[in-house]
């Protein structure tokens, strides 16, 4: 089946897959901005003067990935 446009015929096939692409595209983008942001949410502790150094939550991910 072919979608006609002003430029030409186009495979429905093609023009499915390059949607796919496109969606999948964006949620990779989303996934790595959601593991990029640290979660908002914070923990409580008896001793709030102890600083901790900001984690890279995507570097996390990654080395717990390659222990699997």
């Amino acid at each position: 089946m072919f979608i006609s446009t002003p430029r030409g015929s186009v495979s429905a096939l093609a023009l499915f897959l390059d949607l796919l692409l496109l969606l999948l595209n964006g949620a990779a983008t989303e996934l790595f901005l959601l593991l990029e942001t640290p979660p908002t949410g914070r923990i409580s502790s008896s001793d709030e003067s102890e600083s901790t150094p900001p984690v890279n939550w995507l570097e996390v991910t990654l080395l717990e990935l390659e222990r699997l």
